[in-house]
């Protein structure tokens, strides 16, 4: 499939895609979202992407809502996505056409919340607003040194409802939240280093490379385990810990089953790499 918006690169099991609207620091227009949303449905079913790498092409990760676009009308073929709704998704359902999720972004940060794989966020430039919020919904982030995090909404009156509101005191704590949150400051990367936002800060040239080398490195990890792990954690938010430990002991259960278990025991004693297959 041919995206317009989206740059798509893949190597040993990891899919680089590039936001590619640098004139318009790559901001999630319409046509950008609806291109993400029929990607991350074809990544979820496609057993050759192991890994994802989200990053931006030019001097911005995402600046987010195209503000520009957000009085035009609904008709207007350059209207926010808020004012104009998604119907251009070749995976979309019937259920999905009569949903809220097709109307916004919001199709995008749910599917980049529910899909089984590990993703990283590259970010190599400013990361504002729904820009910033995608980020947040990677599992790790690496930042370029150039790179900045803006929470902008309350700039042009609006709540950091692409998923803000919810990924960031889990990250930072409540209180930088909520100034983040509050004023729409920056924070450059090496706050955002400090304060638990990014995993770590890269000069620009090493940005891709370091990207690269872990995802490469979770690529060649057992594919169910990291599944597991990226469910159990987020379902352990909600429960006690003799409740999380018992959803743990069921995960094992099935985990001790697979093949790719079989294959490290085995690698192990064989004192071999294992080759994880993902059964």
């Amino acid at each position: 499939m041919e995206f317009k918006n989206l740059l798509l690169a893949q190597e040993d099991g990891v899919l680089v895609v590039t936001l590619n609207r640098p004139e318009i620091t790559n901001a999630l227009v319409l046509e950008m979202i609806e291109e993400l949303a029929t990607l991350i449905d074809l990544i979820r079913v496609d057993p050759s992407v192991r890994v994802l790498v989200l990053t931006g092409s030019g001097k911005a990760f995402s600046a987010g809502g195209n503000v520009k676009s957000m009085g035009d009308s609904p008709e207007d073929d350059r209207a926010h996505p808020l004012r104009r709704p998604l119907w251009n998704i070749p995976t979309l359902t019937p259920a999905d056409r009569l949903g809220k999720d097709r109307l916004t972004g919001m199709r995008v940060m749910k599917a980049l919340y529910a899909l089984d794989k590990p993703i990283i966020a590259a970010v190599n430039g400013v990361a504002a607003g729904a820009g910033m919020d995608m980020a947040l919904a990677c599992d790790i982030r690496i930042a370029s040194e150039h790179a900045s995090f803006r929470q902008a909404y309350v700039r042009v009156g609006l709540i950091p409802f692409d998923g803000g509101m919810y990924w960031l005191p889990r990250l930072v704590g409540p209180g930088r939240a909520a100034e983040m949150m509050l004023t729409g400051d920056p924070v450059d990367a090496a706050t955002a280093e400090r304060i638990g936002l990014v995993n770590r800060v890269v000069p620009p040239e090493q940005l891709l490379p370091a990207a690269m080398e872990l995802a490469k490195r979770l690529a060649n990890g057992a594919p169910i385990a990291q599944q597991m792990i990226k469910h159990m954690t987020r379902q352990a938010q909600t429960l006690s810990f003799p409740a999380a430990l018992d959803l743990f002991y069921q995960a094992v259960d099935v985990l001790f089953t697979t093949e790719d278990h079989a294959e490290a025991v085995q690698a192990f004693q064989d004192r071999r790499p294992p080759s994880f297959k993902g059964r």
